[in-house]
């Protein structure tokens, strides 16, 4: 499994099928309680049935039923015995109607509960997978991942505009990503880090409009 960390979609399916089989194997295990539950119950009635008069043959006999193997001959002989088609008929509300559709619902909340965040949990594992196998690779390859990075060089931003180095660049199509506004803040003057944060065009215009704001309201008082 840790080889899906070279694809992050398969990384997250598999992450997705991971949670999806913790709930598939909850309700299992309550179908296998209910079906001894029922079995023990009906076994140990007094009602007279070579296919439910011991434990074993009525579990087998029950799950028969939930999966839809038993014949129509075989219903009609249930037919005969009232006692025993009631307690058929509740085996299969509780396991084919209410347990298979809490199963749904189950397999729904925990795939909305992951769904925001499973290609985090998936860039997650990958993390903590290459964290692990970084210790087994040797201090030369390990300078020469680093060095073919070229960590020290300035980026791009675009065509002519250098920005900072410590990165890496991915290009894309200017049309992948339109954006109306620059991301990037830019202001003339020193660098200097003892100089003062340059005013913003926007804080400028909020405070003319505060001042022009204040002054209709004296002219109206």
């Amino acid at each position: 499994l840790e080889l899906t960390v070279f694809s992050t979609k398969l990384s997250t399916f598999v992450l997705v099928c991971g949670r999806m089989v913790q709930e598939v194997a909850q309700y299992l295990f309550a179908l296998f309680f209910v079906v001894v539950a029922f079995g023990c119950a009906i076994a140990s009635s007094d009602v007279v049935d070579e296919q439910f008069e011991d434990i074993l043959p009525a579990m087998l006999n029950l799950s028969r039923i939930m999966l839809g193997t038993y014949s129509s001959d075989e219903y009609h002989k249930l037919e005969l015995k009232p006692k025993l088609l009631i307690s058929v008929s509740i085996f299969v509300i509780c396991t084919t109607i209410f347990l298979f559709n809490l199963l749904i619902a189950q397999l729904n909340c925990a795939y909305m509960g992951i769904f925001k965040d499973m290609l985090g949990y998936a860039r997650l594992n990958r993390g903590s997978v290459i964290l692990e196998n970084v210790t087994h690779a040797s201090a030369k390859r390990w300078e020469k991942f680093v060095a073919s990075l070229k960590m020290d060089e300035k980026l791009e931003f675009n065509e002519g505009d250098i920005g900072l180095a410590g990165g890496i660049q991915v290009l894309e199509p200017a049309g992948a990503h339109p954006v109306t506004t620059d991301s990037i803040k830019r202001y003339g003057g020193s660098t200097s880090p003892a100089s003062q944060w340059p005013e913003t065009a926007n804080d400028v215009d909020i405070e003319d409009k505060v001042d022009r704001l204040e002054r209709i309201i004296e002219k109206a008082v």
